[in-house]
């Protein structure tokens, strides 16, 4: 995928801080307790616990302060809603929408992950596995379309997407799918032009300037959308 020079400008510090927690460490992550293959936290008063051997333990403890101590996913209103999450890696994302009342999370991986058995045990633990459902799928071969159908999904839905570039088979869903979302959260990782193209006929659109990994070639940032036509920008 070509990347230009358009798409490389600086990235503010309020952006990497909200998808960065390589480089991001609040206070918050001294409380994160546990070491080796399994790490708990106490969130709005709940212990949640992660345990996995599909990533290192510096990995399992990043993945902790992200998602419940830097909270980038805080300001999706997920409450009596249901969540598609793709790219849902140890169930992480899935139990911090499940404990901010989202009535139901299909959390998808590929078949051929080893982390899928980590979201059932992950759920399990944290006392959510009636709230989430595994869903086995290729990132870019993944249909919302289908997936609609399938589980006969209404409308008000809640899209979060973070797929290593799997994000880019949103250019192929139609409007009419796309109109079944009230909220996207996309972390983008080859630019956003395209997306933003897309995305802007049906959802209020707000985006990070991308911050460029170069040993992958990536460029990597957040765009966040709500239901209306404006694009701004973060």
């Amino acid at each position: 995928m070509n990347i230009s020079l358009y798409d490389l400008p600086l990235i503010p510090i309020k952006s990497l801080k909200a998808w960065s927690s390589m480089f991001f460490k609040p206070s918050g992550y001294e409380q994160i307790k546990g070491n080796g293959n399994a790490v708990e936290y106490v969130y709005k008063g709940r212990r949640v616990r992660l345990a996995t051997d599909a990533v290192r333990p510096d990995q399992l403890k990043n993945i902790m302060n992200e998602i419940f101590v830097i909270q980038p996913y805080m300001d999706l209103d997920v409450k009596d809603k249901v969540v598609i999450d793709i790219g849902a890696s140890i169930g992480d994302t899935a139990i911090y929408f499940a404990l901010n009342g989202a009535r139901h999370v299909y959390a998808i991986e590929p078949a051929n992950s080893d982390r899928l058995k980590w979201i059932r045990k992950n759920a399990e633990q944290n006392g959510v596995a009636g709230k989430i459902t595994v869903v086995k799928g290729m990132y870019n071969k993944v249909s919302l379309a289908d997936l609609i159908k399938k589980y006969k999904l209404g409308s008000n839905l809640v899209l979060k997407m973070d797929c290593e570039g799997g994000e880019y088979g949103l250019l192929k869903e139609t409007g009419s799918t796309l109109s079944k979302f009230s909220q996207i959260d996309i972390e983008y990782h080859y630019g956003y032009r395209n997306l933003l193209e897309h995305l802007g006929k049906g959802f209020e659109l707000e985006h990070t300037v991308p911050f460029y990994f170069p040993r992958h070639n990536m460029l990597v940032g957040y765009i966040r959308g709500t239901k209306s036509k404006r694009i701004r920008r973060l």
